[in-house]
């Protein structure tokens, strides 16, 4: 299966089918996906990514269903953005999206921007102050690269950072996302084509110990 089914998208997601789909057993996360209307794993990695406590506390969901439906509305600091965010939606959902950033616009090579990707998330409670000084020394090494390599006015790389700095802390890894994505479209895909036999194995699920204990419906 290529998982590209629209049947499945349609039955399940849009539709809001659901018995056990793997990421998807809250009423939230469905009506979520009724008005996202995804139809592609791809969709549904963006989804669980940003359907977590700290981009649903920045609105990142709301601006992403504003996004999808008026493409045209969303404004990129630079064209080179747009290669970077233009699958989702304009928004920085992944942590790779960070890391192809500094590609891109600073030309850092790729190999070299896990490193800024750590610098970015990590979470240094023990001493703040260095930890402010090293994001200052990265804002400015950020700058610096970009306006080397593309041109780009440092008003305007301090302002994609400060973008990147405030959402990079909610982003998530898209190839753990993506690896979910594709067992919640398996899910769907049996949920569709084979009910009968997807819902008895979930009510069996469910009158176990373990299926008792995770207590969703």
């Amino acid at each position: 299966n290529d998982m590209d089914d629209s049947n499945v998208y349609k039955h399940v997601f849009w539709e809001s089918n659901y018995a056990g789909v793997f990421q998807f057993v809250q009423k939230n996360t469905q009506d979520f996906m009724a008005k996202m209307k995804p139809t592609s794993v791809y969709d549904i990695a963006i989804a669980t990514s940003i359907f977590r406590p700290g981009p649903l506390a920045a609105g990142v969901d709301k601006m992403l269903l504003e996004n999808r439906l008026n493409p045209e509305s969303v404004k990129y600091k630079t064209p080179l953005l747009k290669e970077v965010y233009a699958n989702t939606s304009g928004l920085l959902v992944f942590q790779e999206q960070l890391q192809m950033t500094y590609h891109k616009l600073a030309g850092v090579p790729l190999e070299q921007t896990d490193g800024v990707r750590k610098a970015f998330t990590k979470k240094d409670m023990s001493n703040k102050e260095k930890a402010a000084k090293d994001r200052d020394n990265l804002r400015s090494d950020f700058a610096d690269k970009c306006l080397a390599v593309n041109g780009i006015d440092p008003a305007i790389s301090n302002e994609i950072f400060d973008n990147m700095e405030k959402l990079v802390a909610y982003s998530f890894n898209f190839s753990h996302a993506l690896s979910y994505g594709m067992i919640s479209y398996m899910c769907a895909y049996l949920l569709t084509y084979y009910p009968d036999e997807w819902i008895t194995t979930y009510i069996d699920y469910c009158t176990t110990e373990k299926g008792k204990v995770a207590g969703k419906e």
